[in-house]
């Protein structure tokens, strides 16, 4: 017995110090899983075959059960750990995540893998948490089945990388698409069209005359407006439409499957329609109008081909004279590659030398007395010869070109007129500058003109500024301010073409305009037509009872002198008395008595008709004929 006893005890003592290692090991496992500050999850496979049972798994038969978890992974998961413990932890997952732990399960279990690393769902009330999860078995190899998850909450991270992934593809300021979504839009609904002979729309929407908003209410105005037209636009959409902010005023609306172009350009009438509504803006109600192109394609065609069409058609619209919607042509496309020509080129002009000035005087319709001239500028092109700006002032005006043109114009003017004669009797001739409402617009302008008239030494008196009556059309506080401060310089104002807008009278009586010019078109038909004689009349009694001088354009019959002396005006400008001449050519025919033989003549001529009056018909049909017009 002595023999078989000492072993035992040294067996039993081996297995109690073994068992005490195991304890301690547990304990310290245990302590080190309550306290990780990771989430730690002890799970365990299930096999389920077939549906029903306690715990139903969709992928495989395979799934984790929860055996134990911390305290971390326990409010990760939204409940208690007693809560947790039993249950099926696949099933709390997203379901379109399962079938990935059901995988790295078995993958796992077989020793293809050695653990899983990837990012799971978690469905909740409160929205979808995600974690990032290491999956490794407790033991190598996982024959126990038994597994350690660990989890981190990346959920905070995952919505700071869609919002960096939203701020990537979206405008910031508006929320909607911007160029980059939108292409890849435009070229899915280009892929993905039936065959059924529909095509794909897309509206290319430009706000008109926008930056008098920035430029009169300030930028936080104007981006009030943006936001507003992207609410107007976003409320018209359909399920799969979708609308995008380019950049400043420019908007986009991608509607894809459009049986024709009919519903694109119905879809523009909607949304001219939609932005015409009034909107308050600075304290101010206003109304927002836009240029929209339309271009429709089908497949073989790309997002560029569209957008560029598109834009195209748009710049057609502005032409026309916005507030419109222009359905893409080709001649649009051959429109747009000259305007990208001739840009390239009039940036350049300057540099070269190649834009000068000419001018035309403006005379005492008796007398012939000249008391101005008229600054136009020309462009000497190297192949195409003298231009006249109506055929590049609009893409000078698109470009944004003109406050560069604008500012060489008005100085080389006002350096011209320094060195002219004074008129008979010491007075100094005016010279008019014409102005664009970019140039208007461009902050600081007033200081500008100070400055080029300190510069060359012009007095203000000599400088006669004009700008087309449809600018007058909205009237800002902005523009007031700096027509007023221009004219406590002494500068004059001149709204030309008068009569041809929609501006009403009142605009007048707002702005401190020292001059109105009638525009040619009723001066050339005012003998044959009595409501344009009528208008002339209307107009000139209208300057002289507000003590506004009146110049009548494009007059070019002795006829026309003489019905206008008959009016009573005074001053007028055009063919008869000279063509726009260059600087030299304009110095010498000062010296001359062309002018005045003109204004004689017509009188001569007035009096040798004794039956010539204007307007005195009741009817366009019956007004006198007095002598046919020039051709010159």
């Amino acid at each position: 017995a002595s023999v078989v006893v000492l072993p035992l005890a040294v067996s039993i003592a081996r297995l109690r110090s073994a068992y005490a290692r195991v304890g301690a090991s547990e304990r310290l496992f245990r302590q080190g899983f309550a306290d990780a500050l990771l989430g730690t999850v002890l799970l365990r496979r299930c096999e389920q075959a077939g549906q029903g049972g306690l715990h139903h798994v969709e992928h495989h038969g395979v799934g984790l059960d929860v055996v134990e978890v911390n305290d971390v992974a326990a409010r990760m998961l939204g409940l208690t750990p007693d809560q947790l413990s039993g249950t099926s932890f696949t099933e709390r997952l997203q379901s379109g995540d399962r079938p990935l732990i059901a995988d790295a399960v078995e993958a796992i279990g077989t020793g293809a893998v050695q653990g899983w690393h990837g990012e799971l769902a978690l469905p909740g009330g409160d929205g979808t948490r995600w974690i990032e999860v290491a999956l490794s078995p407790l033991s190598a190899p996982a024959g126990d089945g038994l597994f350690v998850a660990q989890m981190v909450d990346v959920t905070a991270r995952r919505a700071a990388e869609e919002r960096l992934t939203v701020a990537a593809l979206h405008d910031a300021l508006t929320g909607l698409a911007n160029r980059t979504l939108l292409r890849d839009r435009i070229d899915l609904a280009l892929a993905t069209l039936p065959d059924d002979g529909s095509g794909v729309a897309v509206l290319f929407c430009d706000l008109d005359d926008f930056k008098r908003v920035n430029d009169s209410a300030g930028h936080s105005s104007g981006d009030v407006v943006l936001v507003e037209v992207a609410a107007r636009l976003r409320a018209m959409l359909r399920p799969d439409d979708v609308a995008a902010r380019l950049g400043g005023d420019e908007f986009v609306i991608l509607r894809p499957h459009v049986a024709d172009v009919s519903h694109a350009d119905a879809l523009a009438g909607s949304v001219l329609e939609s932005l015409a509504r009034p909107l308050l803006v600075g304290g101010q109600v206003t109304t927002m109008g836009a240029s929209i192109g339309i271009a429709w394609g089908v497949q073989g065609a790309t997002a560029d081909d569209l957008l560029r069409d598109a834009d195209a058609a748009m710049y057609a619209a502005k032409a026309s004279g916005k507030r419109r919607a222009v359905v893409y042509a080709d001649e649009h496309r051959t429109r747009a590659l000259r305007s990208v020509r001739v840009e390239a080129e009039l940036r350049t002009a300057l540099d070269r030398g190649e834009l000068e000035m000419y001018l035309q005087p403006v005379v005492e319709v008796l007398g012939g007395q000249v008391v101005a001239a008229e600054a136009l500028v020309r462009w000497r092109h190297p192949e195409q010869g003298v231009l006249a700006p109506a055929a590049w002032l609009d893409v000078a005006e698109g470009s944004g070109l003109m406050p560069q043109l604008g500012e060489w114009v008005l100085r080389r003017s006002c350096e011209m007129a320094r060195t002219w004669p004074c008129a008979p009797g010491g007075q100094a001739l005016v010279v008019h500058v014409n102005v664009s409402a970019r140039q208007l617009e461009v902050p600081g302008f007033v200081d500008l003109v100070r400055a080029v008239l300190d510069e060359t030494g012009l007095p203000p008196a000599s400088l006669t500024l004009e700008f087309t009556e449809t600018y007058l059309e909205e009237v800002t506080s902005a523009l007031v301010a700096d027509l007023n401060s221009l004219r406590a310089m002494g500068v004059g104002l001149a709204a030309d073409d008068f009569g041809t807008g929609y501006s009403p009278l009142t605009r007048i009586l707002e702005t401190p305009l020292t001059m109105i010019k009638i525009d040619r078109r009723f001066v050339s038909s005012m003998l044959d037509d009595a409501r344009s004689g009528a208008v002339v009349r209307a107009l000139l009694r209208l300057g002289e009872s507000l003590g506004i001088a009146v110049v009548a354009e494009g007059v070019e019959t002795q006829a026309e002198a003489h019905a206008l002396a008959t009016l009573g005006c005074r001053h007028a400008q055009g063919y008869l008395w000279s063509r726009p001449l260059p600087p030299e050519a304009f110095v010498q025919w000062l010296a001359t008595d062309e002018a005045r033989l003109a204004g004689v003549r017509a009188i001569g001529a007035a009096h040798a008709d004794g039956a010539t009056h204007l307007g005195a018909a009741t009817h366009p049909g019956s007004a006198v004929r007095l002598s046919p017009r020039a051709s010159g």
